[in-house]
């Protein structure tokens, strides 16, 4: 069962045609405009593939990439692009979606609700990336971004106070027991 999104997305990448970027860059200018014809969705693409011819010939000039993004210019860009997925790593998300059944069994459920929980929660994670999709198209990348952020932000210190008040309850509460295991699974994020 888990399988089949892996299997739908390889067999689907091989329809995917070249980027033209990554054709003109070979050498195969025409199939680079061809595919941006049909891309486009018109053959009017002149102006946007002299574009592309452009910046793959400005590109071929460069001769060390690696100390132009290192520059001072390019810190911003840099560090984003290096943040973003650390944070995201940081937050947990990945390591959730990737014992999202077993930590559905954890908290009760049985092996097939469990399961049915992950793919439904996976559907609500792809559910919201077509949402963000359109979202980011709309209000734009940097207003997402900071958006994003602010909630991220905003939960991490909600969810730092909701544990100092925990830790505060139970280092003074006389409990025994299933009260103190769930105490502990609380503290634990179970």
């Amino acid at each position: 069962m888990g399988a089949v999104p892996s299997l739908i997305l390889f067999f689907g990448s091989m329809l995917l045609p070249d980027t033209p970027n990554s054709l003109v860059q070979r050498g195969r200018t025409e199939d680079g405009r061809k595919v941006l014809q049909k891309i486009r969705g018109t053959d009017n693409v002149d102006v946007e593939f002299d574009d592309i011819c452009e910046a793959v010939r400005v590109s071929a000039v460069v001769s060390n990439p690696w100390r132009t993004i290192t520059r001072r210019r390019y810190w911003p860009q840099l560090i984003i692009s290096i943040m973003v997925p650390i944070f995201q790593q940081l937050t947990g998300i990945n390591a959730i979606m990737f014992y999202a059944p077993q930590l559905f069994q954890a908290a009760g459920h049985t092996a097939e609700s469990a399961l049915l929980s992950t793919v439904i929660t996976g559907a609500v994670n792809v559910g919201s990336t077509f949402v963000a999709i359109i979202l980011v198209d709309r209000v734009g990348r940097r207003v997402s971004l900071l958006c994003g952020a602010e909630d991220g932000v905003g939960w991490l210190a909600a969810s730092w106070c909701w544990l100092a008040s925990l830790t505060s309850c139970v280092a003074s509460w006389d409990a025994t027991g299933a009260d103190q295991a769930m105490a502990v699974a609380s503290l634990n994020g179970v």
